[in-house]
């Protein structure tokens, strides 16, 4: 009876501190563009919190547990009666107030969350204390309590963006989540009267290794740093070129939190020696696309289950070095402190010391080397791991075939080559399979050499790294472009051939539909003094359809973006443009509202991070200020080309209950000569007051009514669960 009770209390704590993870982090998210180093640091911040609460664990543990039991509930009696804001919406900007975006948002989320998280965060090791001591010393085990903390974490993770974001507003998860924190807070007071009444000594013991002391720290820590690190480095992988949204947030999280419970429960499903043979096969497979940077939705999958599996390695052997229930407030304080570690290394030390993603790669190299420590396999499996592993590499190259790396796959010189590079291959790997440290080696090197090779993409003139992303400017001497590249996603290219400089390529092509949108507005009689807004500025490629007489604003959230864009040694666009070109650098929500009502002529929504546009934009708060910034029988357009989303529906909405319409044109189809040439498939949305006020496109037609949405979304409200469609019919940008 004691148990269940410990049990759902440590749940319910455990399912409160995952849950508001992604509500605060998406309430923040508007405020900083949609950039994916925001849940990095959301992370890093919540890491530290936990430590926080297991720091206060482990120095209260020097108490008894009928004292320590009073302290907390006097604690959680204090955090409900002052009742600290846990949503605060941001109507402010960091460079509002000189303080960079990080240090902005780690005080944001210390001034509304701080506090009753770090409470709850030392619940878990509070109450396996109090449990083991209501219990004669050597018949209490706590561990299967922490194991029913990482499920409840697990299923709130789940639980959020697939019910909680897109049923309730922010102002109502808010409320349903104080609610829930007072009842656990109810909870652990039962618990603590609990201990009270029923303990039977001080300080509890059970069975287990409760010798060693803090000479074993420093193994735990570095078994809790490797996994975190690397969730930290697949997460920003798959924010980066996928979406920034809480649904991919809390995929390699709830992976990260499922390892927990299947290695601490008291009956493994999944065995830590099976899992330390397939993370070699698993690396093996994803050096494609980690060290050439193949980035597809096909490849998500490899990246997670190297993850997975990795966590699964690390955290089996913490489970299998776990000390004496004596020692475990401090166990948890290392496991907590290699966690906090892993999440600053990736989003703070590395953005400062490197010009690229090097801490994923890193990472992927600790986890192999892990393996040097792990219980070896049964001899009788070595047949069945080469199987594996062949399989594993014929699969790994089927797949970078298909993706014509290098354009191989086209010859049969280049095929051949390919087989018997592999055949290499497999002989080498087999070799260094008994040796971990030479193979996490050799992938090490093999990362750091294609990654320090030109690439396919030309050789990198600029590489820049901040808050809002990583970018990286190159130069094909071949095709005689220069292009910007925001992770791996195309953000523009121009051409650097004598007289054709001014040319506009890849998504904004002459005749294609955002060209088209721009003749509409030169194509009216007083064109010449039309004033155009553009909210994202990549390399200024939309300037080239500028007209004299004109002014174009452009609102860009990277100042490194600005830089780069007005550079003339990189891009010329802007300097180059017909119109008088002004940059507004920040958040294009906060940026429009000093902008003079009913000013522009057209309003062009063309940012993307990386390759999702930031769903602040999308919202109807959003499509109010477009519409109060916009004269009357202008347009607004809306550049939604990305890999994975479905936005037709979304602009729908928005455009319906305003009584406007919206049309679209998808410009998909590419015959092999243009893609070479350099366009890209694309899609825009058009919306006006009426039919006459498209001009041209009205009687194109490939323009056509965009397909009915389901309502528009809002500030408080919208989720992109709906709008994923896994790249089947979206094009490919």
């Amino acid at each position: 009876m004691i148990l269940r009770l410990y049990g759902l209390t440590v749940f319910v704590a455990a399912a409160l501190l995952f849950a508001v993870e992604p509500m605060v982090a998406k309430a923040l998210l508007p405020t900083l563009g949609g950039s994916a180093s925001v849940w990095a640091t959301c992370l890093a911040f919540f890491q530290s919190a936990l430590l926080l609460g297991y720091g206060y664990a482990h120095i209260t543990s020097r108490l008894s547990p009928r004292i320590q039991a009073v302290l907390h509930v006097s604690l959680l009696v204090l955090c409900v009666m002052s009742r600290p804001a846990i949503i605060v919406g941001a109507t402010d900007h960091p460079d509002d107030f000189g303080a960079g975006p990080t240090w902005w948002l780690l005080a944001r989320l210390a001034a509304t969350v701080g506090l009753p998280f770090v409470l709850i965060a030392g619940t878990s090791s509070l109450l396996q204390r109090w449990y083991s001591a209501t219990r004669p010393p050597g018949l209490a085990d706590p561990y299967p309590l922490y194991a029913a903390s990482n499920l409840g974490s697990l299923l709130a993770l789940l639980a959020y963006p697939l019910a909680i974001e897109p049923g309730h507003a922010l102002s109502a998860q808010a409320r349903g989540w104080w609610i829930g924190f007072v009842i656990c807070s109810i909870s652990i007071g039962v618990c603590a009267f609990v201990a009270w009444r029923c303990a039977v000594h001080n300080e509890p013991r059970s069975p287990g290794n409760s010798s060693g002391g803090l000479r074993r720290w420093p193994i735990w820590i570095v078994l809790a740093f490797v996994p975190s690190s690397l969730m930290q480095g697949v997460t920003m992988y798959v924010s980066t070129d996928i979406a920034p949204i809480p649904l991919l947030w809390v995929v390699p999280l709830a992976l990260y939190l499922l390892s927990f419970v299947l290695t601490f429960s008291r009956r493994p499903f999944i065995s830590q020696t099976l899992m330390a043979r397939v993370l070699p096969i698993i690396a093996v497979l994803l050096l494609p696309s980690v060290a050439i940077g193949l980035v597809d939705w096909y490849w998500l999958p490899i990246h997670l289950a190297f993850f997975f599996a990795a966590a699964m390695v690390c955290h089996g052997e913490l489970a299998r070095r776990r000390p004496a229930a004596s020692e475990l407030t401090g166990f948890y304080l290392a496991l907590s402190i290699g966690g906090v570690l892993g999440s600053l290394f990736n989003a703070f030390l590395a953005p400062a010391v490197f010009d690229r993603a090097a801490e994923y790669p890193m990472a992927i190299v600790m986890a192999l080397l892990i393996l040097a420590i792990v219980p070896r396999a049964n001899p009788g499996a070595e047949r069945v791991r080469t199987s594996l592993l062949i399989a594993g590499l014929i699969l790994g190259l089927t797949s970078l075939l298909a993706t014509d790396v290098g354009g191989v796959s086209g010859t049969a010189l280049g095929a051949l080559s390919v087989c018997v590079a592999s055949g290499l291959f497999v002989y080498v790997v087999k070799t260094l399979w008994r040796r971990p440290i030479a193979f996490a080696l050799s992938v090490g090197a093999i990362v750091l050499g294609l990654g320090l090779s030109p690439g396919k993409d030309g050789r990198v003139s600029l590489r820049e790294r901040n808050f809002y992303g990583l970018l990286r400017v190159t130069q094909d001497d071949t095709a005689h472009v220069r292009r910007l590249f925001h992770g791996w996603t195309l953000h523009g290219q121009q051409s650097i051939e004598p007289g054709r400089e001014r040319e506009a390529t890849t998504y904004y092509l002459p005749g294609g539909p955002g060209a088209q949108v721009f003749d509409a507005l030169n194509n009216r009689p007083d064109s010449a003094r039309s004033r155009v807004a553009i909210v994202g500025l990549g390399i200024g490629a939309l300037a080239a359809y500028a007209k004299d007489g004109q002014a174009w604003t452009f609102y860009e959230l990277d100042p490194a973006v600005e830089r780069i864009a007005r550079d003339p040694g990189l891009f010329t666009y802007l300097r180059d443009s017909r119109a008088r070109v002004d940059v507004v650098v920040g958040d294009a929500r906060l940026r429009l509202v000093d902008a003079p009502e009913a000013t522009y002529d057209l309003l062009v929504l063309d940012a993307f991070s990386s390759d999702a546009i930031p769903v602040h934009l999308l919202t109807r708060e959003a499509m109010s200020l477009y519409l109060a910034k916009r004269r009357g029988g202008g347009l607004i357009a809306f550049h939604i080309s990305n890999k994975y989303l479905d936005l037709e529906p979304v602009i729908d909405g928005l455009a319906r209950e305003r009584g406007l319409i919206s049309w679209m044109r998808r410009d998909v189809e590419i015959t092999r000569e243009e893609r070479k040439a350099g366009k890209k498939a694309t899609i825009w949305v058009v919306v006006a007051d009426r039919v006459r006020d498209l001009g041209a496109i009205a009687d194109d037609p490939r323009w056509v009514p965009t397909r009915e949405g389901r309502g528009a979304w809002t500030d408080e409200r919208s989720s992109l669960v709906d709008g994923l469609t896994g790249g089947w019919w979206t094009p490919r940008r």
